[in-house]
């Protein structure tokens, strides 16, 4: 080979080694952020002004391979009218080895099949009440709002169903105690909750009460926080008094919440989101529904 081309050959070969080094060679990431979706200030935000760079999404990516198991499901939407009662769901269906996912400000787009005009856009909050205690609001902590494989993310259109007794979060997850919560009179939960709450009598000792007490504790449904007026609990009367402090010591919401939420498996698969909106702001129908993460990433479509 001439002394030429060997020089040539090495410069080629330290330029690109240069090139290697500065990172000049550029691949792009698989669930990359699409290059219409990064203006000069960085990402576009899904709310406020920049909302309308999201208009036209058809050069929008798919999400990451661990989005494939996040799932929209339309709920009652196309048969409900009033936005109080409508709800859709969001559901994780990995299996338990995958990772769970942060839904927390992704948002949902609602939109016609037929027209680009008058699309809609509802942004999730970003976190929510994990452990929560509506009967003590200053102890709940706001967590992330995680979907684990097996959750599922119900979001109501409308308001929280607050009753002059008790003041709900605006989203929470779900725990065994529930069930006190939905057998409440003056709250109504859609889709309702689940009355499932563990056995009262896992906290009786049952060598230091009278059979008496035991009895009439068997006989008073669960998930509802009995009665107590002077010696009578619901509608069985002269009942000792020390019967009816046991009474009010194991049940209701309260009391079940404080007993179990350090045991294991206390927390339910479940989270509830109120959007609080007092009009439709779903399409019936010849529409979709899509989700896209905090990035503009698509993570779900459906169209109906």
């Amino acid at each position: 080979m001439p002394k030429s081309d060997g020089m040539w050959f090495l410069m080629f070969i330290i330029i690109m080694f240069a090139l290697w080094l500065s990172g000049g060679i550029v691949r792009e990431e698989v669930g990359s952020i699409p290059k219409a979706l990064v203006g000069e200030r960085g990402l576009l935000s899904i709310s406020g002004n920049d909302s309308d760079n999201y208009e036209n999404r058809d050069d929008v990516e798919e999400g990451e391979d661990s989005y494939s198991n996040i799932k929209l499901n339309l709920g009652n939407i196309r048969s409900v009218s009033y936005p109080e009662d409508q709800y859709i769901y969001i559901t994780n269906r990995g299996w338990r080895a995958t990772e769970p996912v942060y839904v927390g400000g992704w948002t949902m787009e609602n939109g016609s099949l037929s027209s680009s005009k008058n699309k809609k856009k509802i942004v999730l909050p970003v976190s929510g009440i994990e452990y929560y205690n509506p009967y003590n609001l200053t102890g709940n902590k706001k967590s992330p709002l995680v979907l684990y494989p097996g959750d599922t993310l119900v979001v109501s259109v409308g308001e929280n169903p607050s009753g002059r007794k008790l003041k709900l979060e605006s989203s929470f997850k779900e725990n065994v105690c529930m069930g006190y919560l939905e057998n409440l009179s003056g709250l109504d939960f859609l889709p309702s909750l689940r009355v499932r709450c563990p056995s009262e009598l896992d906290f009786i000792d049952r060598d230091k009460i009278r059979d008496e007490c035991y009895s009439l504790v068997r006989r008073l449904p669960r998930c509802t926080e009995p009665k107590v007026v002077n010696d009578c609990v619901n509608s069985y009367c002269e009942v000792p008094s020390s019967c009816r402090r046991l009474v009010e010591d194991i049940f209701g919401y309260e009391n079940c919440f404080n007993k179990r939420k350090n045991q294991e498996n206390f927390l339910g698969d479940t989270w509830r989101v109120y959007l609080g909106y007092s009009s439709n702001i779903f399409r019936k129908s010849n529409g979709y529904l899509a989700l896209y993460d905090n990035q503009g990433l698509l993570v779900d479509r459906i169209e109906y």
